[in-house]
């Protein structure tokens, strides 16, 4: 298999593209936001992709008949996983790549469904909030980052690589109640065409309507900054669907995620 420098990573859009859902670490792996790497079966004209970040999140992209591809993607796994016993996340492109996966893998993954949501942008949606009193927004800090109710350092290094990395190239916003950090919207990973959104509440705070609030002012920020947001979330997550067709996401795609337990 090829390892491809970043130099070369133009050869790799135009199967990117021509596809339904790619995820939003892709491109912060080709932008070179995040550490990655990438891998194809022909430097000029690829066909088969696989492309992930060094925390362990990968994603197979294009044809599902190269054998000796499949073989390889194969014993990547097993000298991850198995012998190195390292995170690996794995995210299909295709109905077609569900299946080789689990016969690729003999089911040794449990597979998640998940939908990616299109903002549909509404003038409404964005009107002003009204936070009780004692209540503030800020804008996620290195201060904040330390004192959360959620997204923690740890959090940040493991889909950033670093908390400096998520500073200088995501955002967030969050709630404050007496300067205390009550619920937080930030970037799962962000780069320069999509904003992929995360939202956690406090429990005790959950239902007083803070996280709409807070995204809808993410939301803002994406507007501003030139972003795409995104909004994923498994299938079975209604509260986050409502909350995202609230906020003005629509038509989901439907695609799977695949992990070891």
């Amino acid at each position: 298999m090829i390892k491809l420098n970043n130099k070369e990573y133009k050869n790799i859009f135009p199967l990117i593209i021509s596809i339904n859902y790619t995820p939003t670490f892709v491109y912060s792996v080709l932008q070179e936001i995040v550490d990655g790497d990438v891998f194809v079966d022909h430097i000029e004209t690829p066909k088969s992709i696989f492309i992930g970040t060094k925390s362990g999140f990968y994603c197979v992209i294009g044809e599902t008949s190269n054998i000796s591809f499949n073989y390889w993607i194969k014993e990547f796994y097993i000298d991850r996983v198995e012998e190195k016993e390292l995170p690996f996340i794995l995210y299909s492109s295709s109905g077609s790549w569900n299946q080789l996966i689990n016969d690729l893998l003999n089911n040794k993954l449990t597979k998640l469904d998940r939908y990616s949501f299109t903002f549909k942008f509404k003038e409404e949606i964005l009107d002003n909030y009204e936070l009780p009193q004692d209540y503030s927004l800020k804008k996620i800090d290195e201060n904040v980052l330390q004192s959360n109710v959620g997204f923690k350092p740890i959090y940040y290094k493991h889909y950033w690589d670093s908390v400096s990395n998520y500073l200088e190239n995501g955002f967030g916003i969050c709630v404050l109640h007496k300067e205390v950090s009550v619920c937080e919207c930030t970037s799962v990973f962000a780069n320069e065409l999509f904003s992929e959104i995360d939202i956690a509440t406090k429990e005790e705070y959950r239902g007083k309507g803070f996280a709409f609030i807070a995204a809808k002012m993410y939301i803002q920020d994406c507007i501003n900054k030139g972003l795409a947001p995104r909004w994923e979330c498994d299938i079975d997550n209604f509260g986050s669907i409502r909350l995202a067709e609230k906020l003005g996401f629509e038509e989901p795609i439907h695609y799977a995620v695949y992990f070891k337990e």
